[in-house]
């Protein structure tokens, strides 16, 4: 690979440069994917410094203006240089993601290497996070870019490193992922499936056109989502199994759904607020999805009983073109089974998304209306909150716990503001709209995070807090 490098450097570079360098160079790294695969294998690379190798590909720095592309013409992004870095970028990414999808996050050694990588190319990485250019233009591949980073994300900078602070080191590491944290949170509120969103993939005719390769705007978006609220869910799960003591990641407020603020949450701290809105929005799309799949389950049944100008419509092939009715009923099929394994995905995506998200609400509302520092010190309301306290206070006694968040401290007014829009938000319609989805939900989680009645559990405790505590 090291000797590879200065070839495709060339080929990025200089016009004369071998496209036979960066063939070989995929056929390498697919190989070490292969052996990725099995326990043994990621073991083996990760102790022979693989991925150190992979931190010092000064060939990774080389990412083309995006942004200067686009305003050039978008046509050089399928045919240009771009597509050549992320030939170089994406199998990297893959073959790292390969090795921690086999150890599992909980190895602390991958986990810890895949982090350094990602500040050996802190530039790089730090760009394709802000997700802003993937947002605007919908581009397939730059959201192909942004769901392979997150996803390494996802699984690898949870790790806890406040062992490694007195080390300089580790003070950089521990700032590296405090800016990750906030950039993560701020491309949750870029990609709400909101209306608009979905309005602007059906307009660009993205979600249909580019179907024919790999997975569709619409589904990639998914992924991305799905890699942004298992990161968060994993960041918080690390400071503790109780809510009294854990990692909190969002401030005490529903700004964002009680306003309905979109978009790019960077220049300000997300709150609550966008766990509440991202789960109404993903609640929402889960349930027309499943409405889609059994649509398309329907007609895989009855697709006998279909018209011959209605299986060239299904088959979505060209009108003029006589084909036999055989021919254009097994086109039409594997047209259907085709959407059907991508419509199941979009339902499995989503429902994972929506768990998590259940979880990170009633996680960080818990904290604040009964854990924080602002909630105790605060006079209890009713006597059912004053035995709930005394019960509690009971309970943690003479508990040792290594861990307190920083944002458990808030001013009262921040509390009495958050129970006020926890009244206006958490209303019953809300709760019906997710009690609708649970089934579905427990049924297509495959995430191995959870159990049956998990969601319900959960939808049933926000529930209590929102109407016992506020």
């Amino acid at each position: 690979m090291v000797k590879d490098e200065q070839g495709l450097v060339t080929l990025l570079t200089k016009a004369d440069g071998n496209i036979r360098d960066l063939y070989v160079y995929e056929s390498k790294i697919g190989l070490l994917s292969r052996v990725a695969t099995s326990q043994l294998g990621a073991e083996l690379l990760l102790q022979a410094g693989l991925i150190n190798r992979l931190s010092e590909l000064s060939i990774l720095d080389l990412r083309p203006d995006v942004d200067a592309i686009l305003m050039r013409n978008e046509a050089d992004l399928v045919y240009g240089v771009l597509t050549l870095y992320q030939g170089v970028l994406f199998p990297v990414l893959r073959l790292v993601q390969s090795i921690l999808s086999t150890l599992g996050s909980a190895n602390r050694s991958a986990a810890d290497q895949t982090i350094r990588f990602l500040a050996a190319h802190d530039d790089v990485f730090s760009q394709i996070l802000r997700g802003s250019t993937a947002r605007s233009s919908l581009n397939k591949s730059l959201l192909q870019e942004l769901a392979l980073v997150t996803a390494i994300v996802s699984r690898a900078c949870s790790l806890d490193i406040r062992a490694d602070m007195a080390d300089p080191a580790g003070f950089e590491l521990a700032n590296l992922l405090s800016r990750i944290q906030k950039q993560m949170l701020s491309l949750l509120g870029q990609f709400q499936l909101c209306d608009s969103l979905i309005s602007e993939i059906e307009m660009s005719g993205a979600s249909e056109t580019e179907k024919t390769e790999g997975d569709s705007v619409l589904l990639t978006i998914l992924k991305i989502i799905s890699n942004l609220t298992n990161y968060a869910r994993s960041v918080v799960s690390t400071g503790g199994n109780s809510s009294k003591f854990c990692k909190l990641v969002v401030a005490p407020s529903m700004m964002e759904a009680t306003e309905q603020v979109t978009g790019n949450i960077s220049s300000k701290t997300a709150s609550l607020g966008l766990f509440v809105l991202s789960i109404q929005n993903v609640a929402k799309h889960l349930s027309k999805a499943q409405a889609g799949l059994n649509e398309l389950k329907d007609k895989e049944k009855n697709l006998a009983s279909f018209s011959t100008s209605e299986l060239v419509h299904i088959a979505s092939i060209n009108p003029v073109e006589k084909l036999p009715g055989l021919v254009l009923r097994k086109l039409a099929g594997a047209k259907i089974s085709t959407s059907i394994t991508e419509k199941q995905l979009e339902v499995q995506l989503s429902a994972e998304a929506v768990e998590a998200l259940g979880f990170l609400m009633w996680r960080h509302l818990e904290h604040y209306l009964l854990y924080s520092s602002t909630a105790s010190a605060a006079t209890p309301d009713t006597p059912y909150q004053a035995t709930l306290r005394r019960l509690n206070e009971s309970k943690d006694k003479g508990l040792e716990y290594g861990y307190s968040s920083p944002r458990s401290k808030f001013p009262s007014f921040d509390l009495e503001k958050l129970k006020s829009d926890v009244r206006i938000t958490l209303n019953d319609t809300f709760f019906e709209k997710l009690g609708d989805i649970v089934d579905l939900v427990e049924t297509r989680t495959s995430t191995g995070t959870s159990s049956a009645g998990f969601l319900q559990a959960i939808i049933r405790r926000t529930k209590r807090l929102a109407q016992l505590y506020t």
